[in-house]
């Protein structure tokens, strides 16, 4: 090692060994070296859901959903198929309108009712019931939905 300077990552060694071999990331999941373009438009990403949600999102009671992910893993415009497993049938489709970050706890009561609860603190106990314990002061990811049309 060189003073002042870093050594690459394990995950950069690859991506690079990878690319000089012409990997697609088809099987990697690396991009390749490249970055794909992505059309929201035109993804199919799959959404998991309670079975108890099911008739909320079918009836268009439910609207929105928070999420403890990591990183943002849907954009607005992009279609997904709601399911209650990952590899079972899906029950809806739905366009994804919004994408924010908020607290848990500053959820409204608009936001609670669009989340197919009567108010903030039915949406807490099931977020609470679903996810464990959670802080009010932790971030989630937001995403609004609207339900798309059969055959669409």
């Amino acid at each position: 090692k060189l003073p002042g300077k870093r050594l690459p990552s394990q995950r950069t060694l690859k991506i690079v060994r990878m690319t000089a071999v012409g990997c697609s990331g088809r099987y990697c999941g690396c991009s390749g070296g490249r970055r794909r373009p992505r059309d929201p438009a035109n993804l199919s990403g799959v959404i998991l859901f309670k079975p108890e949600n099911v008739a909320l999102v079918l009836s268009g009671r439910k609207t929105q959903t928070r999420r403890r992910w990591q990183r943002r893993r849907m954009l607005p415009g992009s279609i997904h198929q709601a399911r209650t497993r990952l590899f079972g049938e899906p029950f809806a489709s739905i366009r994804v309108q919004r994408v924010w970050r908020e607290p848990l706890g500053t959820i409204s009561d608009a936001d609670a009712i669009a989340e197919g609860y009567p108010g903030r603190e039915e949406f807490a106990a099931a977020f609470a019931r679903i996810n464990g314990d959670v802080p009010p002061d932790e971030v989630v990811w937001c995403v609004e939905f609207a339900l798309m049309p059969v055959g669409e």
